[in-house]
């Protein structure tokens, strides 16, 4: 191995081993941002149970202080138990708008590779490398 070469190999163990330590310090700074936000999030569903106990026994809809004002408001969602029959419903009236427009990455990954000579008209693909760092054994 000439010197070229080994001086490439030190410089690759240091840049693995300062990406390693970059994503540690991540990590643990992470959890402490999420610990820190979780408490932070408690405190504020306490304030929300506290406003809407108001509003109840108020029986008003919200309120105005001078730091600010809020308001109880109706949030619903949806979901579907029985996905045959949304579709039937969604192919029956036509009414495709009751969906989002997104694809399965890994159920269109898997159609193309048991299909490789398919075309979808509009579909577009975008493929980039990137780099996967380990940590070596000790």
């Amino acid at each position: 191995m000439d010197k070229s070469e080994n001086e490439e190999q030190i410089d690759l163990d240091k840049l693995i081993r300062v990406f390693i330590k970059i994503r540690d310090r991540r990590a643990v700074n992470q959890k402490e941002f999420d610990t820190e936000d979780d408490r932070l999030k408690k405190q504020q569903e306490e304030i929300k149970a506290a406003l809407l106990k108001h509003c109840v026994a108020a029986n008003v809809s919200g309120a105005k202080a001078e730091s600010g004002s809020f308001a109880r408001i109706t949030s619903t969602n949806y979901w579907v138990s029985d996905w045959e029959a949304m579709h039937t419903l969604v192919r029956d009236k036509a009414m495709p708008e009751l969906l989002q427009k997104r694809l399965s990455q890994e159920n269109l990954k898997t159609y193309l590779e048991e299909n490789p000579n398919a075309t979808i008209k509009g579909l577009e693909t975008n493929s980039k490398y990137t780099i996967s760092v380990r940590k070596g054994k000790k």
